[in-house]
C-alpha cells in the first residue's frame, strides 16, 4: 500500500507501484534465479495500479509465477519473499503446484526408454522449470513420461510441429500402449 496524492506532487504521496518494482527488483537479484544448477524462475506477470496518470496510486498489485524442481525450493522461496516484503507489501501463494520427479526404475518408464532404444529415437533427460499435469500425479508415484515431437515456438503465434515427427511419435505410443496394457 501506499499514500495518494496528486501526480504533479508526488512527493507527497507515496506510490505504491513503485514500492512494488522495488521489491521485484530487490527479489530477482537473489542467487535462487541465477545459480547454474537448477534455478527457480520468476516471471512477472501482471502488475495492476492506480486510477489515473495524474494521481500517486496508494494500492497496486502484481502476480508472479514462480517455478521450481523440488519442494525445499518452495520453502526457500518463501523464505526469500518473506525476508524482502517491506512494510506494506503482503504476499499470498495463489496456486502452488507440487514439484515432479521421474521414477527412472518403474516398470513403465523402463518399457518406454527400451522402446525409444529399439526403434532407434534419439532421446535425452532435460531438468525444466516448465509445468504439466504431471504434477497431480505426483503425489499419487504415478510416473508421467514427458515427451513430444519435434516442434517449437510453445504457447506462442509461431508454434510449430515437424510431421514426420509427430508420425513417428504417435507409432511409438500405439506401439507402447499395445506392449503395455
Amino acid at each position: 500500500t501506499g499514500i495518494s496524492a496528486h501526480g504533479s506532487r508526488p512527493w507527497e504521496g507515496v506510490n505504491a507501484i513503485d514500492k512494488l518494482l522495488d521489491f521485484y527488483s530487490c527479489l530477482k537479484q537473489d542467487e535462487i534465479f541465477n545459480r547454474e544448477q537448477e534455478p527457480i524462475s520468476c516471471n512477472l506477470g501482471q502488475i495492476n495500479g492506480g486510477t489515473a496518470a495524474n494521481s500517486v496510486p496508494d494500492s497496486a498489485s502484481m502476480k508472479l509465477d514462480f517455478r521450481f524442481l523440488k519442494h525445499a525450493d518452495y520453502k526457500e522461496l518463501q523464505s526469500l519473499i518473506d525476508s524482502v516484503c517491506s512494510d506494506g507489501i503482503e504476499s499470498k501463494a495463489l496456486v502452488y503446484g507440487e514439484p515432479y520427479e521421474l521414477d527412472l526404475k518403474n516398470t513403465f518408464v523402463e518399457n518406454y526408454l527400451e522402446l525409444l532404444t529399439v526403434k532407434k529415437i534419439d532421446f535425452r533427460f532435460v531438468i525444466d522449470t516448465g509445468s504439466s499435469d504431471a504434477r497431480f500425479f505426483s503425489k499419487y508415484d504415478i510416473p508421467v513420461l514427458l515427451h513430444k515431437p519435434v516442434c517449437g515456438g510453445d504457447h506462442s503465434e509461431n508454434e510449430w510441429i515437424d510431421m514426420h515427427s509427430l508420425e513417428e511419435y504417435a507409432d511409438l505410443i500405439f506401439e507402447f500402449v499395445l506392449k503395455n496394457a
